[in-house]
């Protein structure tokens, strides 16, 4: 069941929280445990949204202008991007060429948008609540860890 395969994965992270690596071990266990084609974990930096880490294939883009693209979308309203059909969606920025949904989840804080993360999935509609909630619960643990490895 997808639900718990999820709890299992971010009860495997915390276990990390104050480590560096975090971002990446997010990545490389939400990508190949959730059955997501990339995720990429993103933080604001200087009015820039740079990807801190990432896992699948490299999609050459490693930041993005806020309002630019779903990422920069995401982060300038502060709100989840569920695209079921990217193929069908304008502002997405072809990045993967098997990608076909995407979901974007906003890391904030105290009402700031911080960062976000990225993910998609080769299946159109393939994204749920579930999903939406696993990144939501993922977004908190990113900006727990950040504290302890960056400066926002």
């Amino acid at each position: 069941m997808k639900t718990a395969r999820l709890a299992r994965i971010i009860e495997y992270l915390s276990e990390y929280m104050d480590k560096h690596g975090f971002f990446q071990r997010a990545c490389n266990l939400s990508k190949d445990k959730g059955g997501y084609l990339w995720i990429g974990v993103y933080f604001v930096f200087n009015n820039e949204i740079r990807r801190a880490a990432f896992s699948g294939d490299d999609d050459k883009i490693p930041s993005f202008e806020i309002g630019r693209g779903n990422v920069g979308f995401c982060v300038k309203h502060g709100a989840v991007r569920n695209v079921t059909d990217i193929k069908l969606d304008k502002q997405f920025i072809p990045r993967l060429p098997q990608a076909r949904s995407e979901l974007v989840v906003p890391i904030i804080e105290s009402g700031v948008v911080r960062g976000a993360i990225d993910c998609f999935s080769e299946r159109a509609n393939y994204f749920s609540d579930e999903d939406v909630e696993f990144l939501k619960k993922l977004a908190e643990m990113c900006l727990f860890a950040s504290k302890q490895t960056l400066t926002l």
